[in-house]
């Protein structure tokens, strides 16, 4: 009996440069990783994804007016002592609007943070997507987290709220002419948060502008190509510090330096779980451990499930294939 099979293939005459006899490096990058041994055996390519970019995280934590302090043998997120604070970081930037609203001083701290928290969630969230689209169009023209088009707190509120959280028809002209290639996302990631609303919160829009020292360690060049000291608008400089790093997929990257350059949503949000967890002193159980738990919950709840569904009793994965196997062929 003849059966079809569907299959997928490649032709390596579609990865030649045209009139030339060159491959596109990149696509032959792509096959090299795609047939490797890791993916194939789905092993790990790159180190515990427990792991970070300690230079990203640590000057990131220096933009929001953070950084990491040893306190009872554990680290935990701190705001900097007086005399090193700046006032336009976005964490003394939010205290101080906190002030003026008469919020009481033993709250001002915690609620700053949830606020610059949830702020640069976004942010970093645009700047995968911004990567996305850079990436998937091939073209430059689809860059849009930057100080030339969001030039105020103004410029980023309306980017939340009046391009991401809008449908293009529901759109202004003024932001389509400003923004074009910015897709609509339908994601409550870009509703305003119970917190913002309230008395005790505020929007992005309410922060202050401003010139802020640039971290000593920081990875900005200047154009020759030396460290960059001095001030620079705040957000000038997040944008900017964001563009230094590759939010490209591991697939993109061309070889182990860009590798140890990559930010990808894994990484993003261990940082955002550092953030969370550390003002309590908490620590990270290893990648390793979490993935096998997370294997162990997620297939036993489909077994719970089948069963329940098929009125079997599977006890293991090799179970459920011969149980799915024999419904569909009764059905």
């Amino acid at each position: 009996m003849n059966k079809k099979i569907k299959i997928s293939y490649f032709d390596l005459k579609n990865s030649i440069k045209k009139g030339t006899t060159e491959f596109k490096k990149q696509d032959i990058t792509r096959l090299y990783r795609f047939f490797s041994v890791e993916n194939l055996l789905n092993e790990m390519v790159f180190a515990d994804s427990n792991s970070l970019n300690k230079n990203f995280y640590n000057e990131l934590l220096y933009i929001m007016g953070l950084h990491e302090e040893k306190k009872g043998g554990n680290k935990v997120i701190a705001r900097f002592k007086e005399g090193k604070r700046q006032d336009v970081s976005y964490v003394e930037n939010a205290i101080e609007q906190l002030d003026i609203k008469n919020v009481s001083e033993d709250k001002q701290f915690d609620l700053a943070v949830q606020l610059v928290v949830v702020w640069i969630k976004k942010i970093l969230f645009l700047k995968l997507l911004e990567s996305s689209l850079v990436s998937f169009n091939r073209s430059e023209s689809y860059k849009f987290l930057n100080y030339k088009k969001l030039h105020t707190f103004d410029d980023v509120n309306d980017l939340f709220f009046m391009v991401m959280a809008k449908s293009i028809d529901e759109r202004k002209d003024r932001i389509k002419q400003k923004l074009p290639n910015v897709p609509y996302m339908n994601s409550s990631l870009f509703e305003q948060i119970e917190l913002e609303m309230s008395r005790e919160g505020f929007p992005i829009s309410e922060l202050i502008e401003g010139k802020i020292e640039v971290y000593s360690k920081t990875k900005l060049r200047d154009t020759n190509g030396k460290k960059l000291t001095g001030k620079i608008e705040i957000l000038d400089y997040l944008f900017r510090f964001l563009s230094a790093y590759d939010f490209t997929s591991a697939v993109d990257a061309k070889n182990k330096e860009s590798q140890d350059q990559l930010i990808n949503a894994s990484v993003l949000g261990l940082i955002f779980e550092k953030i969370n967890v550390y003002k309590d002193g908490s620590f990270f159980t290893p990648g390793k451990i979490t993935m096998y738990m997370a294997k162990r919950t997620v297939r036993q709840a489909v077994l719970t499930k089948v069963n329940e569904a098929l009125g079997t009793n599977v006890q293991d994965i090799v179970q459920l294939g011969d149980a799915y196997k024999r419904y569909f062929f009764l059905y």
